[in-house]
């Protein structure tokens, strides 16, 4: 009877934790899928923010308008953008990690936005600027029409200063024969049927105006005779000078990056050279840019 007892209590001891499991379980699935909906309903909350952030961002953008070529072409390429942010946003609703990556580009164009509306309002207050200063300008010019000559002279002579001083000068310019020892080194030498190379060094001037890149330095060596000497590579070739057309001897490309630049130049000696005086020339960009002489006996 006792066992029996015993038995009973036993199952009914087991039925209440199988039913206590169950219990367990439907609240935790029940509680999951709260989670779940609540994170559903959470994901649907931030699509919309971000949808209708866009959505403002886009109207306030349309309504941004600039004179400015490169400041327009700006404002159409967040267009552009935010155009397909709204097609991704639709194409990825379901997907947390993309909504969210949205929502901090959204974030980014704001400031963007920000940014483009103080630009804008800038280049406003400088056009109006302009146009009250060219206004004043212009019936200053009517007014004292001798006044505007004198200031069209200056400025024409300031022009040609700029002009002028954007030219570059060859500092420090020698020339010298040069003859080549059996060892391969150079040797200067003053003999005419010794010389082998015509060697001109000098440093081109640092400017800071002109114009930099690869720049043709002319070289002109001029014989006793008056002849320019000239070879292979350069014979009946021309190039002009101060409205002048003239042979030159060789060209020498350079880079130039506006600041000091050390150059040598080597010419080979195509026959032997005569004794007396010759004038070594430098031109670029139509200008004489510096001449030396050298002997030779």
């Amino acid at each position: 009877m006792t066992e029996k007892k015993n038995n009973s209590r036993g199952t009914i001891i087991g039925l209440s934790i199988i039913i206590a499991l169950l219990i367990g379980y439907i609240i935790y699935l029940s509680m999951n899928k709260q989670t779940l909906i609540d994170e559903k309903v959470q994901l649907g909350i931030e699509k919309y923010e971000v949808m209708k952030d866009l959505q403002d961002l886009q109207v306030q953008f349309d309504t941004l308008v600039s004179s400015n070529d490169t400041m327009q072409a700006k404002i159409h390429l967040q267009q552009e953008k935010i155009a397909e942010m709204l097609v991704q946003i639709e194409k990825h609703k379901g997907d947390a990690y993309t909504i969210r990556k949205l929502k901090k580009e959204t974030e980014t164009l704001r400031t963007i936005m920000v940014g483009y509306l103080h630009t804008i309002d800038s280049l406003n207050t400088l056009n109006i600027a302009l146009r009250t200063e060219n206004t004043e300008i212009k019936g200053a010019l009517v007014e004292e029409q001798k006044q505007s000559q004198k200031l069209l002279k200056k400025t024409e002579d300031l022009s040609e200063v700029v002009n002028k001083g954007s030219k570059l000068q060859a500092l420090d310019l020698y020339a010298e024969a040069i003859k080549i020892r059996s060892n391969g080194k150079q040797m200067q030498t003053d003999k005419a049927d010794k010389a082998e190379k015509i060697k001109s060094c000098f440093v081109l001037s640092d400017n800071k105006i002109a114009t930099s890149g690869l720049k043709d330095i002319y070289f002109r060596i001029i014989s006793p005779e008056g002849k320019v000497l000239t070879d292979e590579n350069s014979v009946g070739k021309t190039f002009t000078y101060d409205g002048v057309v003239g042979l030159y001897t060789m060209i020498r490309k350079v880079d130039y990056n506006n600041e000091l630049l050390d150059v040598c130049i080597y010419w080979d000696i195509p026959s032997v050279l005569s004794p007396g005086l010759y004038i070594v020339e430098l031109y670029l960009e139509e200008v004489l840019i510096g001449k030396t002489s050298m002997e030779l006996k």
